[in-house]
């Protein structure tokens, strides 16, 4: 039988998985037990969600490709879930494209996520105080993508204090 996980798992503690329900969706969602599990040398760094799949990290993969990169889908989501024509305008003064995002809201997205893969460590780092001082005041957004950073920064300090040539 196919499981959808209930609890989360930690380093300590197995994820809680209950049965699935029903499969994959005709709107593309991911169904019960899509999400791709972490392999024995890998850490779940961001739960999938029924749009995108479990975004799974080890130590030399952050070391060698930056963090960065494993997390412009995922906050590329939440922009799209949190869509505003506050948060758009945003989006295109970060882009330098204002136009763009009000009018064609997929293009918007698209070179979002462009700014995401040429961004640096700092400038992502910065993206929640950049939109409360922008004006965004949607306190779930940049509180998720607070929470989200907070977790990826834990997981490259973990990383950092466990390889042997970082130490």
């Amino acid at each position: 039988m196919v499981s959808v996980k209930s609890g989360r798992g930690t380093p300590f503690k197995d994820t809680v998985c209950e049965p699935c329900r029903n499969k994959r969706s005709a709107d593309g969602h991911l169904a019960c037990g899509q999400h791709t599990e972490c392999k024995s040398d890998e850490r779940l760094l961001l739960r999938g969600t029924k749009y995108l799949d479990n975004v799974r990290v080890n130590c030399s993969s952050i070391v060698r490709h930056g963090w960065v990169k494993f997390i412009i889908q995922p906050f590329i989501k939440i922009f799209k879930d949190h869509n505003t024509r506050k948060l758009r305008r945003f989006i295109g003064n970060l882009i330098n494209s204002l136009d763009v995002c009000l009018s064609d809201r997929d293009c918007c997205f698209q070179q979002l996520e462009e700014w995401f893969s040429k961004a640096t460590k700092q400038q992502v780092s910065n993206l929640p105080k950049m939109m409360q001082e922008a004006g965004v005041k949607s306190h779930d957004i940049t509180n998720i993508i607070k929470q989200k950073l907070t977790k990826i920064q834990d997981e490259v300090r973990t990383c950092t204090n466990t390889l042997p040539d970082h130490k």
